[in-house]
């Protein structure tokens, strides 16, 4: 696309977010841009005319194109020229939304002869076309509306307002994956906080940076990270969340990727382990013999693991659960599907496994004797769920692929981040569980 410089002394106009965006693909660049860009107000179309279509020439955009569509901003000043190709006779017209013509340049039918048509962008202006062949030649108009940027005074890529700094708090981590923040913390250090490395350790930062040592240290129970199959791991430290009464009763439950234990089957990566420690007296340290299991998921494979782990405003411990991974619900560790269009998958599944589903438990009564929790009443397949008996009682909700992230808002409203396949994420990345307390 060319640009023809304006008139001596005329002000640049502002550059459009569009414009920029041009910019930057021809340049690679945004910072610096120059007074040649600033300063330049028509932008030039080239195309070929036969009776078989518009055939687009310049700018790169279009070229080589049948019709384009051409992306126009109101209040712009552009030029159209066009050539001539096959000697039939041919004009180029813009139409309205209502077909009636509003600028065009003359029927030539010369071969080789050319048209030049300069025009101000209106929002009226919907197609373009020529009058003798109107089905094949003819291509749309797309108007985009000036901003309040675009008539600014002053020519600015980013317009004034607040600014964003950034300042680094810590450093020393392989891969921060979780950052969290004690119930009373507030009260008793407001620059206190908890992050989890995904290789084995949480620490604590604070307004001196990450601590020398961890606050807990999982390494020597947990698979070696990045030993995954593949360029990328998804196993390791992956949830922790502080019992709401952590001040007093020091409790916190971290859920991680555990060396394969006893019922875990022997072709499984690995073991996924759900487990409670209590913290010292000062809460500088938790002593990794403190360990409760609360319970251990088989997992099948290296991904697809999820692992956030939260309380919830009804007190209740909630753990989401990846779909046991490997690609498409199918491979190693998938149950039998429920329907014809798939061999396998664990996401609507709730009585074979825990994958693919978030779990609701209750850590503060007394367990029963097969668990070391107990089951909320109000489970879905509980005794005073509305699905009883139909799954397995822990569940909460299912039919999720990886979620990796989850919490609650302020009314009670429970939001997972599922990770998607390739190009889409469910729910456009978050999920909401409406369920009220």
């Amino acid at each position: 696309m060319t640009r023809q410089l304006e008139e001596p002394n005329s002000r640049p106009p502002f550059p459009t977010r569009r414009r920029v965006l041009r910019a930057v693909a021809a340049t690679g660049m945004v910072a610096g841009l120059g007074p040649a860009v600033l300063a330049q107000d028509v932008e030039q179309f080239e195309f070929g005319g036969e009776a078989g279509g518009w055939q687009g020439r310049s700018p790169a955009a279009i070229d080589g194109e049948t019709n384009p569509p051409l992306d126009l901003e109101a209040g712009q000043t552009y030029e159209v020229s066009w050539e001539n190709l096959d000697g039939l006779p041919h004009d180029f017209t813009i139409l309205d939304a209502d077909g009636a013509e509003l600028v065009g340049t003359e029927t030539v039918d010369e071969e080789g002869a050319t048209e030049t048509l300069e025009f101000e962008a209106t929002g009226e202006m919907a197609e373009y076309y020529c009058s003798v062949h109107t089905e094949a030649m003819r291509g749309e108009i797309q108007i985009g509306d000036p901003t309040e940027e675009d008539v600014a005074d002053e020519p600015s890529v980013i317009a004034e307002g607040p600014t964003i700094g950034l300042e680094r708090v810590a450093e020393g981590f392989v891969a921060p994956v979780g950052f969290e923040v004690a119930p009373g913390e507030e009260e008793a250090d407001e620059d206190r906080y908890y992050v989890l490395d995904q290789v084995g350790r949480i620490y604590v930062v604070d307004e001196n940076g990450r601590a020398d040592e961890p606050f807990l240290d999982l390494t020597d129970r947990m698979v070696e990270v990045g030993d995954g199959d593949g360029d990328f791991d998804e196993r390791g430290v992956l949830g922790l969340a502080f019992h709401p009464d952590y001040q007093e009763n020091h409790r916190l439950f971290v859920y991680y990727s555990g060396q394969r234990r006893d019922g875990t089957p022997e072709d499984y990566d690995h073991t996924g382990v759900l487990a409670e420690f209590e913290a010292d007296e000062d809460g500088e340290r938790v002593d990794p013999d403190s360990e409760r299991t609360i319970l251990e998921i088989p997992q099948p494979q290296f991904n697809h693991n999820g692992g956030p782990v939260l309380f919830g405003p009804d007190g209740y411990l909630y753990l989401a659960l990846g779909d046991g991974g490997d690609g498409d619900d199918t491979g190693m560790g998938h149950v039998e599907d429920w329907y014809d269009g798939n061999e396998g998958g664990n996401g609507q599944n709730t009585t074979e496994n825990f994958l693919g589903g978030i779990l609701r438990l209750d850590v503060d009564s007394e367990p029963d004797e097969d668990h070391a929790y107990a089951i909320p009443d109000d489970n879905p397949f509980a005794e005073d769920g509305e699905l009883e008996g139909e799954g397995l009682e822990e569940y909460y909700a299912w039919g999720l692929r990886n979620p990796w992230r989850a919490s609650f808002d302020g009314e009670g409203q429970f939001f997972v981040g599922d990770v998607g396949q390739l190009l889409f994420e469910e729910g456009g990345g978050a999920e909401a569980f409406t369920r009220k307390w």
